[in-house]
């Protein structure tokens, strides 16, 4: 890429790519099915980063839904009608069950044409 483009261009195409994974990954994963299932009900989908009560967080913003037609779309628009790799570095161990929420997120992306590694690290030791 450096060599086609300057500096600025190829930090573009970076940010770009960057705002096609999230956008992908947020249409791909379908947090209705983790909520439900892998958390056995315990949260409902998040629509934002932020928490209920937290600064910034607005109530009028839904989740967005489950679309692997529309991810898949994405890609293909974008130039990536195979999709492209993603290694994920996750750090396991925090929290029960939190090897298969991953696992279930890959699998998501996968169905939508990612093709996901997903390397675990532990958790720290904390004392």
């Amino acid at each position: 890429m450096a060599g086609q483009f300057g500096a600025a261009e190829a930090a573009l195409l970076g940010q770009n790519r960057a705002q096609l994974e999230r956008r992908v990954g947020a249409l791909a994963v379908d947090r209705e099915l983790l909520t439900r299932y892998v958390l056995g009900g315990a949260t409902r989908p998040a629509s934002q980063l932020n928490v209920p009560g937290a600064f910034g967080f607005d109530p009028a913003l839904p989740p967005l839904p489950h679309d692997l037609d529309a991810a898949r779309r994405l890609l293909a628009e974008a130039g990536y009608p195979r999709g492209f790799p993603l290694t994920m570095i996750v750090t396991t161990g925090e929290v029960a069950g939190d090897t298969v929420y991953l696992q279930q997120i890959g699998s998501d992306l996968r169905k939508a044409g990612i093709d996901v590694e997903i390397r675990s690290r532990p958790s720290p030791v904390r004392s």
